[in-house]
Protein backbone atom coordinates (compact mmCIF):
# COMPACT_ATOMS: atom_id res chain seq x y z
CA UNK A 1 0.00 0.00 0.00
CA UNK A 2 1.04 3.66 -0.66
CA UNK A 3 1.64 5.54 2.48
CA UNK A 4 2.12 9.19 2.60
CA UNK A 5 5.14 10.43 4.86
CA UNK A 6 7.32 13.91 5.18
CA UNK A 7 10.94 13.35 3.71
CA UNK A 8 14.26 14.80 5.31
CA UNK A 9 13.76 18.54 3.80
CA UNK A 10 10.02 18.45 4.76
CA UNK A 11 8.56 17.52 2.11
CA UNK A 12 5.21 15.09 1.20
CA UNK A 13 6.94 11.68 0.13
CA UNK A 14 5.03 8.54 -0.90
CA UNK A 15 6.57 5.14 0.11
CA UNK A 16 5.29 1.73 -0.10
CA UNK A 17 4.50 -0.39 2.96
CA UNK A 18 4.90 -4.27 2.35
CA UNK A 19 3.51 -6.34 5.41
CA UNK A 20 4.32 -9.97 5.15
CA UNK A 21 3.00 -12.92 7.71
CA UNK A 22 2.78 -16.77 7.48
CA UNK A 23 -0.33 -18.16 6.94
CA UNK A 24 -0.25 -19.31 10.58
CA UNK A 25 -2.72 -16.99 11.15
CA UNK A 26 -5.37 -19.39 8.88
CA UNK A 27 -4.12 -22.45 9.71
CA UNK A 28 -3.36 -23.31 13.91
CA UNK A 29 -1.94 -26.33 15.49
CA UNK A 30 -1.87 -26.84 18.96
CA UNK A 31 0.62 -25.01 21.05
CA UNK A 32 1.51 -22.32 18.13
CA UNK A 33 -1.51 -19.61 19.74
CA UNK A 34 1.33 -16.83 20.27
CA UNK A 35 2.86 -17.35 17.03
CA UNK A 36 -0.60 -17.50 15.58
CA UNK A 37 -1.85 -14.24 17.20
CA UNK A 38 0.89 -12.54 16.13
CA UNK A 39 0.20 -13.38 12.28
CA UNK A 40 -3.28 -12.58 12.90
CA UNK A 41 -2.29 -9.34 14.33
CA UNK A 42 -0.13 -8.50 10.75
CA UNK A 43 -2.68 -9.59 8.69
CA UNK A 44 -5.79 -7.35 10.63
CA UNK A 45 -3.17 -4.24 10.97
CA UNK A 46 -3.11 -4.41 6.83
CA UNK A 47 -6.53 -4.37 6.44
CA UNK A 48 -6.69 -1.52 8.56
CA UNK A 49 -3.92 0.53 7.28
CA UNK A 50 -5.53 -0.02 3.75
CA UNK A 51 -8.30 1.63 5.02
CA UNK A 52 -6.90 4.88 6.65
CA UNK A 53 -4.09 5.14 4.18
CA UNK A 54 -5.39 4.49 0.47
CA UNK A 55 -8.96 3.80 -0.61
CA UNK A 56 -9.83 3.60 -3.84
CA UNK A 57 -11.17 1.64 -7.26
CA UNK A 58 -9.98 0.64 -10.47
CA UNK A 59 -12.19 2.84 -12.57
CA UNK A 60 -12.54 1.11 -16.52
CA UNK A 61 -15.22 3.54 -18.15
CA UNK A 62 -14.45 5.86 -20.56
CA UNK A 63 -14.73 8.83 -18.88
CA UNK A 64 -13.14 7.93 -15.77
CA UNK A 65 -9.93 7.74 -14.57
CA UNK A 66 -7.93 3.78 -15.42
CA UNK A 67 -5.57 2.08 -13.48
CA UNK A 68 -5.97 -1.02 -15.71
CA UNK A 69 -2.06 -0.70 -15.35
CA UNK A 70 -2.38 -1.76 -12.15
CA UNK A 71 -3.98 -5.24 -13.28
CA UNK A 72 -1.38 -6.08 -16.34
CA UNK A 73 1.25 -5.82 -13.90
CA UNK A 74 -0.04 -8.49 -11.40
CA UNK A 75 -0.67 -10.64 -14.00
CA UNK A 76 2.76 -10.04 -15.96
CA UNK A 77 4.16 -10.79 -12.14
CA UNK A 78 2.77 -14.06 -11.76
CA UNK A 79 3.78 -14.85 -15.15
CA UNK A 80 6.95 -14.82 -14.56
CA UNK A 81 8.99 -18.19 -14.16
CA UNK A 82 10.37 -17.28 -11.28
CA UNK A 83 7.15 -16.10 -9.43
CA UNK A 84 6.34 -19.93 -9.91
CA UNK A 85 6.18 -20.22 -5.79
CA UNK A 86 3.10 -17.75 -5.75
CA UNK A 87 0.02 -20.26 -5.79
CA UNK A 88 -3.44 -20.50 -5.04
CA UNK A 89 -4.13 -17.13 -3.78
CA UNK A 90 -6.43 -14.71 -4.28
CA UNK A 91 -5.35 -11.37 -5.00
CA UNK A 92 -7.73 -8.34 -4.52
CA UNK A 93 -6.73 -5.13 -6.60
CA UNK A 94 -9.00 -2.01 -5.69
CA UNK A 95 -6.86 -0.07 -3.80
CA UNK A 96 -8.19 -1.54 -0.42
CA UNK A 97 -11.27 -0.45 -1.23
CA UNK A 98 -12.82 -3.91 0.01
CA UNK A 99 -11.60 -3.95 2.98
CA UNK A 100 -13.58 -1.13 4.19
CA UNK A 101 -16.88 -2.25 2.22
CA UNK A 102 -17.29 0.80 0.33
CA UNK A 103 -18.62 0.78 -2.75
CA UNK A 104 -19.10 3.68 -5.65
CA UNK A 105 -23.08 5.01 -6.06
Amino acid sequence: MLARHRNANGNTAYGCIINLCSTRYLQNEAGTESHSASKGGIYSLTHALAVSLAPGWIHVHEDEVLRPEDIARMCLFLCEPENDFVKRQTLTIDGGATVKMIYPE
